[in-house]
């Protein structure tokens, strides 16, 4: 096993993520060589930190869309595939752009690169 190998989640909820990385930590033997238990813990926490997201992103019942700065989209969760008729692998790939109304879509660009300039919480659309 790598030393990495409590990073990755195998199956299971989070909640049997969280155990089985707990159980593997509160026993000594399964430090790797080099580390010290106060860096097990910390690397512990992150990796659940890690997996709760994830499992937010992945779960959540909103369509969530991750985009780089150009507007092309890196990550998209199952709800976002399902609202928008594609599937993930489609999505990935594709411009923001070409998701939003055509009678937006010309002024879209730079209203996405006028937010990626000065970045702010903004209230989500009101239908």
């Amino acid at each position: 096993m790598s030393p990495d190998w409590y990073f990755w989640r195998l199956q299971g909820s989070l909640a049997q993520s969280i155990v089985s990385v707990q159980e593997r930590f509160s026993s000594s033997h399964f430090i790797p060589r080099g580390l010290d238990a106060r860096t097990v813990r910390e690397q512990s926490r992150a990796a659940i930190a890690f997996m709760a997201l994830e499992d937010l992103f992945e779960f959540s019942p909103d369509g969530i869309l991750i985009a780089d700065v150009d507007g092309i989209i890196c990550d998209v969760n199952p709800r976002a595939a399902e609202l928008f008729g594609y599937t993930a692998d489609e999505l990935t790939g594709m411009s923001v752009e070409a998701l939003v109304p055509e009678r937006f879509r010309v002024r879209h660009p730079s209203h996405r690169q006028n937010y990626n300039a000065h970045p702010h919480a903004r209230a989500r659309a009101r239908r």
